[in-house]
């Protein structure tokens, strides 16, 4: 047996101050949900301690929750890290001044790959109030 001590990992966007917009609903695995959608901006500058002058690593992140209806419960969030995940890997490379900002942006475009984390709720345990705008 092996005994690993770890600390817990936050979800994407945990204390970010987002402001959600309600999207509708949608169906997912055989049931129908109540859609709400948030952005935020995560300054890569800052965490490489850059100065703001690099705005190409200025990158939004885009979350979707789905709300099931029956029990105001938060089943999925599905937060789509493709600019995260594309600016994060140029952004050292910018950083030591092998890229400028106009090769970057020209790789972000030409990159088609999608990267969605989705985090499935399974049991959420004592129930928690959610005002929805």
């Amino acid at each position: 047996m092996v005994d690993q001590k770890t600390s817990r990992v936050y979800p994407y966007g945990y204390k970010e101050a987002s402001n959600f917009s309600q999207e509708g609903t949608e169906e997912k695995d055989g049931k129908t949900f109540d859609v709400y959608t948030s952005e935020y901006q995560v300054n890569l500058n800052e965490t490489l301690g850059l100065p703001d002058s690099y705005d190409i690593l200025n990158a939004p992140v885009a979350q979707k929750y789905y709300v099931d209806p029956d029990n105001d419960t938060v089943s999925y969030i599905c937060t789509d890290l493709t600019d995260l995940q594309g600016r994060s890997s140029l952004a050292l490379d910018i950083a030591c001044g092998d890229l400028s900002e106009a090769e970057a942006s020209r790789i972000l475009e030409e990159d088609q790959t999608r990267h969605i984390e989705i985090l499935e709720i399974l049991e959420t345990g004592d129930s928690v109030e959610v005002t929805v705008p």
